[in-house]
């Protein structure tokens, strides 16, 4: 009986190697994201405190223009950071369509090396088989004979 070899092993495991690099870049990707959306929550936060503070100032109008100055400046600062999500959602996305394609090529590597091993075992009983069937056949000829 030959040991089982999958004629595709070397391009199996560069595929699992490559998915799992792509899974890695996803949730770095994912991470950035994530860390974006936190820097914009905060920075809205931050705005809605501006804009609650500048309703209860009383009477220094320097105090008050230095208030909308911040508040301006926090609006940008918000809108560079919406720019930027949207941005690493994009590359999030471009990221999770490449992690599926690897998934995908691995999968069908994974599926033909099953297939393969089904068929070497398949192949093996037939050998065993026929070798107890010639065992059994020359028994009894030898008993009959």
């Amino acid at each position: 009986m030959k040991k089982f070899s999958f004629r595709l092993e070397k391009n199996l495991n560069l595929a699992r190697q490559i998915e799992n690099e792509a899974r890695i870049e996803h949730q770095s990707f994912l991470r950035e994201r994530d860390r974006l959306a936190e820097q914009l929550a905060i920075l809205n936060q931050r705005l809605q405190l501006l804009m609650h503070s500048i309703r209860n100032l009383e009477g220094d109008v320097q105090e008050i223009i230095l208030y909308k100055d911040y508040i301006s400046v926090t609006r940008t600062a918000i809108q560079e950071k919406e720019q930027e999500l949207d941005h690493a959602e994009i590359l999030l996305e471009k990221s999770r369509l490449n992690l599926v394609e690897k998934s995908r090529e691995t999968k069908t590597l994974d599926k033909l090396k099953e297939r393969e091993w089904d068929e070497y075992i398949l192949e093996n009983n037939r050998q065993e088989q026929k070798i107890i069937d010639e065992v059994a056949v020359n028994s009894y000829f030898r008993k009959n004979f």
